[in-house]
């Protein structure tokens, strides 16, 4: 075996390594960012459920102060007709 070729296949087994490292190096970052794409896919999943509970709950809280408002409504009309009979009987 001449030299050129033991550098010939030296190169060869040189490239194939790089090549290997290379792919690796990629898996395992690609096997990180899948890991991450799932774990925020959760969350956003979990936010999700939390917004919609909240909306409940808002929704709730606007009812209770329709409810709240026409009651004032009501309280008020009385207080102005009672206001309206005392001013009336001076």
């Amino acid at each position: 075996m001449t030299w050129e070729i033991a550098v010939g296949v030296f190169a060869l087994v040189s490239f194939i390594g790089m090549v290997v490292g290379w792919t690796s190096k990629i898996y395992g970052t690609l096997t990180k960012l899948n890991a991450s794409v799932d774990s925020l896919n959760e969350t956003v999943k979990e936010f999700k459920e939390n917004q919609n509970i909240l909306m409940e709950h808002v929704h709730n809280h606007d009812v209770t102060i329709t409810a709240h408002d026409i009651r004032l409504q009501a309280h008020e009309e009385q207080i102005h007709k009672l206001t309206e009979i005392i001013d009336s009987d001076k």
